[in-house]
């Protein structure tokens, strides 16, 4: 694990450097040690002695982090020997109230481990990240918390995940940024005990959104324009009547054909025997007509033209977050945890714990698109390449990453993320803030990190 040497003298900086240093560092990834545990080069920002900490978690719940879907203990323990079966327990622990030392309640979560042949337990990814979190929000106060002196009202945390499959996924804002009192421990922990591991790795649209959230923005874009939807199809029976299917789960991507823009149906209802004299029963602007080379069958398929304001949100989580990030009432943009004045002692900060390489970002475009809006009334943005402000070479290359050709799970975009990263650490941005972002890596993945996979990335001109 890697703390940067800044950090480790900075004395003035005592209170804000136990928050980031002992929360993540020592109780996220000491917890995860025995699964290769690494903290990357991006500095997390030191607010002066007396300063508050808000720091928003983006928690992986990609399928990597279950054993039930991608097998992965005996790859992160390859010295110790495992019997053939996972198993499902569970845990339970003590929520304590706000002094530290009453009991309000006990609660428990389920895991999932193997049986080493030394006769110990070894959990899966996502069993181990609960076991790291939910005891310390249980009681944060305890020893190995932050200590019985804690003022659980300095540090603050909200939660985000994941969420989409192999075409398209983002981040999600779960719960807002909170101090550590009672009521807010509760909430945390009850949205870490439900957290199941079932999405791909889209970091850089995650990215987006957890930036948007923390500058009160939002991902979501609309364009006004002409678009159809494939809303049926089909295909004859008999010489007097054809089958007959209604589309009722449309795709979340457009499709361009044809100078035409629409959405294509990604499942039908049951056939319905139409006579061919009959009208189809569903009204359409124009058809398409595809013949199966082996059987000779022909399929028409039907559109129906819509003009109106069109939400783009493939890429985006905002309607997948919870209504309590949002600015009420409307709920059209986030409800930023920052102050319209940021106090210069506070610090501020994106944490992502993953356990793998990005992917699922299938359209650059796309996720500058989610980046721009997010960074909507501050003083820059992406731009149109996530390379184009960097020249001659981006700050992060997906150039020999695992999925930097990947057009089934999705690219990387590391430069993307790299760009973004000094568009979150600038005072340009809207909340005229440094909003600085770190990563805790545990698996297997993470073990072999060197100085050439390690990033840095370079801090702009910071304006006043």
């Amino acid at each position: 694990m890697k703390v940067l040497q800044r950090i480790k003298s900075d004395k003035a900086h005592a209170a804000v450097k136990g928050w980031c240093v002992k929360l993540i560092s020592t109780v996220i990834v000491g917890c995860m040690a025995t699964s290769a545990g690494h903290t990357s080069d991006l500095e997390i920002y030191q607010g002066a002695i007396g300063g508050n900490a808000s720091i928003l978690m983006m928690l992986d719940n990609s399928l990597s982090m279950n054993e039930k879907q991608i097998s992965h203990i005996r790859n992160d323990y390859p010295s110790v020997d495992f019997d053939s079966s996972y198993y499902n327990g569970d845990e339970s622990v003590d929520i304590y109230k706000d002094d530290g030392s009453t009991l309000d309640t006990t609660i428990s979560y389920d895991v999932t481990y193997r049986w080493g042949t030394d006769g110990k337990k070894y959990y899966d990814r996502i069993s181990r990240l609960k076991m790291a979190l939910i005891p310390l929000l249980a009681n944060p106060k305890s020893v190995s918390g932050f200590g019985s002196d804690v003022d659980l009202t300095k540090y603050k945390i909200g939660l985000g995940s994941f969420f989409g499959g192999r075409d398209a996924g983002g981040g999600k804002i779960d719960t807002p940024v909170a101090d550590l009192r009672l009521v807010n421990r509760k909430i945390l922990i009850d949205k870490i005990k439900d957290l199941d591991a079932t999405t791909y790795t889209p970091i850089a649209n995650a990215y987006a959104e957890a930036g948007a959230y923390m500058l009160g923005t939002t991902t979501q874009r609309s364009k006004f324009e002409t678009r159809e939807l494939e809303i049926g199809k089909s295909v004859p029976k008999n010489i007097n009547n054809i089958n007959a299917s209604k589309c009722n789960t449309y795709s979340s991507q457009t499709t361009v054909a044809e100078g035409h823009t629409y959405y294509k149906c990604t499942n039908f209802d049951k056939e319905k025997n139409v006579n061919k004299n009959q009208s189809i029963p569903w009204d359409y602007d124009r058809l398409t007509e595809e013949t199966n080379w082996w059987t000779g069958v022909t399929t028409t398929y039907y559109y129906k033209e819509y003009t109106q304001d069109w939400v783009d949100d493939s890429s985006s989580g905002f309607s997948r977050s919870d209504d309590s990030t949002k600015k009420q009432p409307d709920k059209l943009t986030y409800q930023s945890p920052l102050p319209d004045v940021p106090n210069q002692c506070d610090g501020y900060g994106i944490y992502f714990l993953t356990d793998g390489e990005p992917n699922n970002a299938h359209s650059e475009v796309n996720t500058r698109g989610v980046m721009n809006s997010s960074l909507e009334g501050g003083a820059s943005s992406i731009g149109n390449s996530c390379e184009s402000l960097s020249a001659p070479s981006p700050m992060i290359t997906s150039n020999g990453t695992k999925y930097q050709n990947d057009g089934t799970s999705g690219r990387p975009a590391w430069e993307c993320i790299g760009e973004y990263a000094t568009k979150l650490y600038d005072k340009g941005n809207s909340k005229k803030a440094l909003i600085a972002t770190a990563t805790v890596g545990f698996g297997k993945v993470f073990e072999g990190l060197t100085d050439k996979t390690s990033k840095t990335i370079r801090r702009p001109s910071v304006v006043a």
